[in-house]
């Protein structure tokens, strides 16, 4: 199911199939290692069917399980859609090992758009990814109090040559 989803031709999707393939991933991760990643997931039910980048939100997630977790601990992720002036704003938070020194330069590079020398390339890939679809977005990371935070803002409505 989450490679038959990722392997689309099309990427374009809708937040509610996002959620679902994040969904499909986090039960997948629960039979690798039961009870060791909880889960919460809010998003308003106008906002399920806006159009949304394909494979965004499973890649965050992966990177907080596989880069966050420390064995033999849990973690808490909460992912959380809001809309405000015709913005769809995404954060993804999670309570796992953090980035400390790393965030500066990951959100510089990320604001002049310079790719990574070696390693994190799945935020900056993304980031890309989403300026393609949807003309501008705002992309960032922040570590505060035992968190990390991923925020995501972008139009509600894709560039029109995307669709």
């Amino acid at each position: 199911l989450i490679l038959h989803y990722n392997m689309s031709a099309s990427n374009i999707s809708t937040i509610s199939e996002e959620l679902d393939n994040l969904r499909s991933y986090l039960s997948f991760m629960d039979i690798r290692e039961p009870g060791a990643i909880h889960s919460e997931i809010v998003c308003p039910d106008e906002l399920l069917p806006c159009a949304f980048l394909r494979f965004s939100l499973q890649p965050i997630v992966e990177n907080a399980v596989c880069h966050g977790k420390r064995h033999g601990h849990e973690l808490h992720l909460s992912v959380r859609f809001e809309m405000a002036e015709n913005k769809i704003h995404l954060v993804i938070a999670n309570d796992g090992v953090g980035l400390s020194d790393e965030v500066e330069q990951i959100n510089r590079r990320l604001r002049e758009d310079a790719p990574p020398a070696s390693g994190n390339l799945g935020l900056y890939n993304l980031a890309k990814r989403l300026h393609l679809l949807y003309g501008k977005a705002e992309v960032g990371i922040q570590c505060t109090s035992g968190q990390v935070i991923v925020n995501i803002c972008v139009d509600r409505k894709v560039k029109e040559e995307q669709l």
